[in-house]
C-alpha cells in the first residue's frame, strides 16, 4: 500500500539586501546637516527677533521714562532764573573733526565727533539733599533749585594721583591740569599706551544734578534736640549752627557760582568761628560742585539775579542789598565779573555769571591757548566729578582714619547719586523761537520746518567738518543769526520792532568768531535785555525782557550696557514755558 505524506511548502529563500555604499551614507549625512543647519537659522533668526525686539522694547521704555523726567524739569522751569547751555563738540585729540570712540576696536571709519552738550536752568518745586541726614531733625529742603544735565568725569582709575582710597576733598573742582589729560572725555590714548577709561563714548555718564537753593539760618532750622537725643558726634552745639558753608548739618557752596567757590575767594571775615560736623574750626575747606559730593549752596534767587544784573559795574557792596552773608562780602572783595573790567559790555558780565552759574568753569585752558599750542590745552575745561559705583565705601586705605565718619560714607554714595543716563554716548541740546523757513532736505529739496539753534550741526557729505548746502548737506541746527525781533510799544502808540541780537545769545569760549569755530558755544537766556536803549526810541516800559525759546529739543544716544557696539539714538522736543506774566514773544 502506497502511503502519501502532506507537507507545506517552503517559502523562497531571500537574496541577502545589499548595504548602503559609503557615498550613499554620506549624501545622507549631507542632507541631514543642511536640514539641521536650516532649522537652527530659523530658530537663530528667530531668537534674533526676539532678542532685538526685546532690546528696542526696553530702550523705548529706558527712553520713556528720560523723556518723562527731562519733561517734569523743564516744565518746573522758573523765569525768575536763568538758563545757560553750553554746545560742545568732544573730539578724540585736539584738531577739528578728530573723531571718538564708541568701544574698543571701533573701525576708524565709524567712529565720529561726538556731542556732550551742558544744560543749566533754575526750577521751582520740592527739592531735598541726596544726602543722607547727619540727624533726623536736619534734613536740606527747598522749594527753588538749580537743575543741571551734562555728563560727568569720572576719575581715570589707572592715574597714580586719583588717590582712590583718600577721603574726598569737597574743595576738589574736578578740572583738568595737563598732566591729567586722561580725565577728559574722547582723549584717545597715545600708541602704545593703555588705553583710558573715558575715551570711550560707551563708559560716559550724564547727570542729572539737583542743587538746592537754601539760605544759611533759615528759622526751621534752629531749634537743637536735647543732649540725649545728640549722638557722640554732635553733642557740642556750637556744631548745630548754620554758616555760610555748611546747611543743616550738611556742607554748602556760599555761592552758585563755581568763580567764588574757592578757598582764594572765600573771605576770611565770613570764616565760622563754631565748629563743623565736617572740618572743624582749624580746617576750613570751602565746598565746591566739582567735588560731585555737594548738592547745596547758600543763596537764593533774588541774590542771583542782584549778581547777574549788577556785578558788570559795581560800586561798593552797599549797592547791593539783596546780598546777604558770604555773598555780601565776597561781592565787595571781588566786585567785578570774572575775565571783565568795569569798562566790558553789561551783556558780556551777565554771561560771565550765567556761564559760571555751570558746576564747573567749563573754559578752563581756552581756545586761545588751545590755538597756540593743541597740546597745552584740552579746550574743554573740568567736569563735576561722579563714579559708577562708590568708590571705596569701605574706606580701606592709609588715608581714612580707623573709624570713618558716616559722611565719608555718603560722600562715597553721592558720587553716583546723581548718575541720570549711564553709556550716555552723547547729548545735544538745541532750542528754537519757534521761527520756521524753507530748509533743505534733500538735494534740491526743500520744505518748511522750525529752525533750530545751537552749535553748527549737519550731514558732513564730503567730511570736511564745514557744512556746505551745494553739496546737499543737510543742516540741522546753527547759531542764532538775528532774525528775530521783539514788538515794544513806545509813547506815541506805535510799536518798536527791537531785534534781539546774537552777541545777546551767543559767545565763544575764550574767542572771538573764528573758522572753523571752537568746539565750545555758548547759548544765555536771562531776565533784561541790555541791548535795548528806551530813551533813543521813547518806549512807553524802561526795559524789555531777554527773549527766551519757545521749544527746546534734545537728542541723545543711548549704549546697550551688556553690547557696547549698539547704540540708538532718541530726539525729544519740549515746550519751554513763558514768563508768568502772560507775555510770551
Amino acid at each position: 500500500m502506497t502511503r502519501f505524506t502532506h507537507s507545506t511548502p517552503r517559502a523562497p529563500r531571500r537574496k541577502s539586501s545589499a548595504a548602503f555604499t559609503l557615498l550613499e551614507v554620506m549624501v545622507a549625512v549631507a542632507a541631514v546637516a543642511l536640514l539641521a543647519v536650516g532649522i537652527s537659522q530659523v530658530f537663530r533668526a528667530t531668537g534674533a527677533t526676539l532678542k532685538g525686539g526685546r532690546r528696542l522694547s526696553y530702550f523705548n521704555q529706558y527712553a520713556a521714562a528720560i523723556e518723562r523726567q527731562l519733561r517734569q524739569d523743564i516744565d518746573s522751569m522758573t523765569r525768575d532764573g536763568f538758563m545757560v547751555i553750553r554746545h560742545e563738540e568732544v573730539r578724540g585729540g585736539y584738531n577739528p573733526g578728530d573723531p571718538v570712540e564708541l568701544y574698543p576696536g571701533q573701525p576708524l571709519a565709524r567712529q565720529r565727533t561726538r556731542r556732550a552738550d551742558q544744560l543749566a536752568f533754575f526750577a521751582k518745586g520740592d527739592f531735598s539733599t541726596v544726602r543722607d541726614a547727619v540727624h533726623p531733625s536736619r534734613i536740606a529742603r527747598s522749594n527753588v533749585a538749580r537743575i543741571y544735565y551734562g555728563h560727568g568725569l569720572p576719575r581715570e582709575p589707572k592715574d597714580p594721583q586719583q588717590e582712590w582710597a583718600e577721603p574726598i576733598a569737597i574743595d576738589d573742582d574736578n578740572t583738568i591740569p595737563t598732566q591729567h589729560a586722561p580725565w577728559a572725555l574722547g582723549i584717545k590714548a597715545a600708541a602704545g599706551v593703555t588705553p583710558y577709561y573715558n575715551q570711550y563714548a560707551s563708559n560716559w555718564i550724564l547727570l542729572r544734578h539737583v542743587t538746592l537753593l537754601a539760605h544759611a539760618n533759615d528759622p526751621s532750622r534752629q531749634d537743637i534736640p536735647p543732649a540725649a537725643l545728640r549722638p557722640p558726634n554732635l553733642i557740642n552745639t556750637a556744631v548745630w549752627a548754620d554758616c555760610p558753608i555748611q546747611v543743616s548739618l550738611q556742607p554748602a557752596a556760599p555761592s552758585i557760582f563755581s568763580w567764588l567757590n574757592s578757598s582764594a575767594r572765600f573771605p576770611s571775615a565770613v570764616t565760622p568761628d563754631n565748629q563743623l560736623v565736617r572740618n572743624g574750626a582749624t580746617d576750613i575747606k570751602v565746598p565746591r560742585f566739582g567735588s560731585g559730593v555737594v548738592d547745596i549752596a547758600n543763596t537764593d534767587l533774588a541774590e542771583i539775579r542782584a549778581a547777574v544784573l549788577g556785578l558788570g559795574n559795581p560800586t561798593g557792596v552797599s549797592s547791593y542789598p539783596l546780598f546777604s552773608g558770604a555773598m555780601a562780602q565776597m561781592v565787595s572783595q571781588f566786585p567785578v565779573e570774572p575775565g571783565g573790567t568795569p569798562s566790558a559790555p553789561i551783556s558780556g558780565a551777565m554771561q560771565a555769571w550765567m556761564r559760571l552759574a555751570l558746576p564747573v568753569d567749563g573754559d578752563i585752558g581756552g581756545s586761545q591757548a588751545a590755538n597756540a599750542n593743541p597740546s597745552a590745552s584740552l579746550d574743554r575745561g573740568g567736569r563735576m566729578r561722579c563714579e559708577p559705583t562708590p568708590p571705596n565705601y569701605l574706606g580701606l586705605g592709609p588715608g581714612w582714619p580707623a573709624a570713618a565718619e558716616d559722611y565719608r560714607r555718603t560722600d562715597q554714595v553721592t558720587l553716583s547719586a546723581f548718575n541720570f543716563v549711564p553709556g550716555c554716548s552723547e547729548f545735544i541740546v538745541e532750542w528754537s523761537f519757534g521761527e520756521t523757513a524753507n530748509v533743505l532736505v534733500a538735494p534740491g529739496v526743500t520744505a518748511p520746518e522750525v529752525i533750530w539753534h545751537g552749535r553748527d550741526r549737519f550731514e558732513d557729505v564730503n567730511g570736511n567738518n564745514i557744512w556746505d548746502s551745494a553739496s546737499g548737506e543737510r543742516l540741522y541746527a546753527d547759531p542764532y543769526g538775528g532774525a528775530v525781533t521783539v514788538p515794544v510799544p513806545l509813547k506815541n502808540g506805535n510799536v518798536f520792532q527791537h531785534p534781539v541780537r546774537p552777541g545777546l545769545i551767543h559767545g565763544y569760549a575764550n574767542t572771538p568768531v573764528p573758522n572753523p569755530p571752537p568746539p565750545v558755544l555758548y547759548s544765555y537766556f536771562g531776565y533784561i535785555d541790555p541791548t535795548f536803549n528806551p530813551a533813543a526810541q521813547n518806549a512807553r516800559e524802561s526795559t524789555v525782557p531777554w527773549l527766551w525759546p519757545k521749544l527746546m529739543r534734545i537728542t541723545m544716544s543711548l549704549v546697550d550696557p551688556n553690547d557696547p557696539t549698539y547704540e540708538q539714538t532718541y530726539q525729544f522736543v519740549f515746550k519751554v514755558p513763558q514768563r508768568d506774566t502772560g507775555v510770551s514773544y
